[in-house]
């Protein structure tokens, strides 16, 4: 998941607009720490990194046009990916630090069939499938109705592989931190069998990086923290004053996976994340991200067409609760997706939807808080409730369509927070100086 190292802190919301974030710097070496000035909001989507004057690389991507990067940090180490944090200073968005992540997919014996040091591992950007949902969704984005109709730009809403930039291993090393399991020889050598299986899968040795050849990564946007924890990441106040656009942006990046007729087959609530634009500079937003695991409409029959859209459908109204009621959550929606075997798909999609629709039920009989967006009550009843009985495939529903529940949501945040309730909502410098 693509979180930041600085979202594990504790967000304490001050009346203070900044703050002293200490950030170590590559050229001063790995114990060396300087003092940088940040707003309090950066500190939600700051990228956490090694940070110097340096950007080394350069590669075009999609809605960010020419980007200088340096590697800062290393996000996370799976049996066959790594996650790489990045900074970059890119065209389209001046004057500021872009958050990027960047992914490289291994080729490795994860399972310890061989145990030796060092591992042999081979890697490769991406899988073939996320460049064909990158192309689709690029095309997609690239549409005029959203250039005029959305307040952050499409690219910030789904996490697709912007592009590629040629990158170092040993570059990588230099900026990776202490966040990732990296291991010398003699520690594998330490360790009994199954801890150097463990290393195997979720480690990199050290010789991986001794190479200074180039190996490509494929580069996203970055997102901060799953939407669902809105209220207790940034406080009553703050969330309150950013939910709404927050929401919107959500149904909007629902709508563009409907539009370009994909379905998010890895539905988790961890996958859909808050995000601060940087191209919309300071509006909030929401992100959908590891898009690894998706399934095309495109050419597909009416009935999976319609089981795609009542799979998206629930995972949108449980996030839109979620949100707004984090005390008593929905359980997470089902994940599975294939073309092959319908029934059962169809079977798991019902079958959760149903329990989440229960679940609701019993929510709905208890009171309203302040930790709950405003107007839950009429969320629940106009979108979740309804939204949850269309995706669990009853009777008289009124639309499969996420566009038809996104509208919904806009009056939803016109009626509660106001109207133009997005220019109330950037979390730009002088955030703490208004009420």
């Amino acid at each position: 998941m693509h979180l930041l190292i600085v979202s594990a802190l504790s967000l304490s919301i001050t009346s203070s607009a900044l703050i002293q974030q200490p950030v170590p710097q590559i050229n001063g070496g790995s114990t060396n720490r300087v003092y940088r000035t940040f707003y309090e909001v950066d500190r939600v989507l700051w990228p956490g990194c090694k940070i110097s004057n340096e950007y080394p690389y350069e590669a075009v991507l999609a809605g960010f046009g020419t980007c200088s990067l340096q590697p800062c940090s290393c996000q996370e180490v799976r049996a066959t990916s790594v996650v790489w944090g990045f900074a970059g200073k890119c065209d389209r968005a001046p004057g500021q630090i872009v958050d990027f992540v960047a992914t490289m997919r291994l080729d490795r014996d994860y399972e310890g069939k061989v145990l030796k040091y060092p591992q042999n591992i081979s890697t490769f950007p991406a899988h073939k499938v996320e460049l064909e949902f990158a192309q689709s969704l690029r095309a997609e984005m690239g549409k005029r109705k959203y250039r005029n109709h959305l307040k952050i730009p499409a690219v910030e809403h789904v996490g697709i592989k912007l592009g590629e930039a040629g990158i170092s291993l040993n570059s990588l090393r230099i900026g990776a931190g202490t966040q990732c399991e990296i291991y010398d020889e003699s520690r594998f050598k330490a360790l009994d069998e199954h801890g150097q299986k463990n290393l195997l899968a979720y480690g990199l040795p050290e010789q991986f990086f001794d190479s200074e050849q180039k190996t490509h990564v494929a580069m996203e946007v970055r997102g901060a923290f799953p939407v669902q924890t809105l209220f207790s990441r940034l406080g009553v106040r703050l969330a309150h004053r950013t939910v709404s656009s927050v929401l919107v942006s959500l149904g909007q990046s629902f709508q563009i996976y409907e539009n370009a007729k994909w379905v998010h087959c890895d539905r988790s609530f961890q996958h859909v994340l808050f995000r601060k634009s940087i191209l919309k500079r300071d509006m909030p937003g929401a992100l959908i991200i590891d898009n690894d695991r998706v399934m095309t409409l495109a050419n597909a029959s009416s009935d999976l067409i319609i089981l795609g859209r009542q799979h998206m459908l629930g995972w949108f109204a449980a996030t839109v609760h979620n949100t707004c009621r984090a005390s008593q959550p929905l359980p997470q929606p089902c994940s599975f997706c294939d073309p092959l075997n319908i029934v059962r798909a169809r079977t798991c999609q019902f079958q959760g939807a149903r329990e989440a629709y229960q679940r609701l039920e019993k929510v709905l009989e208890l009171a309203e808080g302040d930790s709950d967006c405003k107007g839950w009550r009429f969320l629940a009843n106009e979108v979740v409730g309804p939204a949850l009985r269309c995706s669990a495939g009853e009777d008289g529903c009124p639309s499969h369509s996420i566009k038809y529940w996104a509208g919904k949501l806009q009056s939803w945040a016109v009626a509660y927070y106001g109207k133009p309730f997005q220019e109330r909502n950037t979390l730009g410098p002088n955030l703490f100086n208004q009420e």
